[in-house]
């Protein structure tokens, strides 16, 4: 004797046919929702693009501020260590002039001033 399939649920048997049917951008998108971690990096490609439309919005800093005088300063060392004790990592200060005869800028290191180095 054969034996009928089991009846089939109004809902189960939509879904199925909506495959058939479905155009390709659906199918992909069904299928892209599976994986989770080009979901993750959809959400993060969207973040960084909402960034990059709206700069103003999101800036934290006046993009038209400058500090020219000290554009180019050599770059500084880490300094850890002050009058021999272990401390925060800081910066010490810059001084420049200008020399009279090569009418070029000579910065000298000013250690009475320390910048603490923050994130």
């Amino acid at each position: 004797m054969a034996t009928l399939p089991p009846p089939a649920v109004e809902g189960e048997e939509k879904s199925t046919n909506s495959v058939y049917v479905a155009p390709a951008w659906k199918m992909t998108w069904w299928r892209f929702r599976k994986h989770k971690l080009a979901l993750l990096c959809l959400y993060i490609f969207g973040l960084i693009s909402l960034i990059a439309l709206m700069p103003d919005f999101f800036s934290t800093q006046d993009p038209y501020a400058s500090a020219a005088r000290r554009a180019f300063i050599p770059p500084q060392s880490i300094t850890m260590l002050h009058e021999g004790r272990l401390t925060w990592p800081f910066a010490y200060g810059v001084t420049g002039q200008r020399n009279p005869v090569t009418l070029r800028m000579e910065w000298t290191i000013d250690e009475s001033q320390r910048y603490p180095l923050r994130l």
